[in-house]
């Protein structure tokens, strides 16, 4: 069976980044990785409970690299 090196490079990055997380269900966490031409673009945002938002896009070839890097900005938010 093959695999879809677009798809799987995408969901490599997405689960590192819950998986940094820790994220679950109950966090107000959410991420998309697309990849094109050999990049890697991962879209990340993080809400609080009072309505704020925090957004990142994070680029990269290593899908770990990528969805670690993600995470840790997502960490980096007050709120988190």
């Amino acid at each position: 069976m093959a695999t879809h090196e677009a798809t799987h490079k995408e969901m490599l990055a997405e689960r590192v980044f819950l998986q940094t997380l820790a994220a679950g269900c109950a966090k107000p966490v959410g991420g998309i990785a697309r990849y094109r031409d050999g990049m890697i673009m991962f879209t990340a945002a993080t809400f609080s409970e009072d309505g704020r938002a925090m957004w990142f896009t994070i680029e990269g070839r290593d899908p770990y690299e990528v969805g670690s890097r993600a995470a840790e900005e997502v960490k980096s938010v007050p709120w988190w």
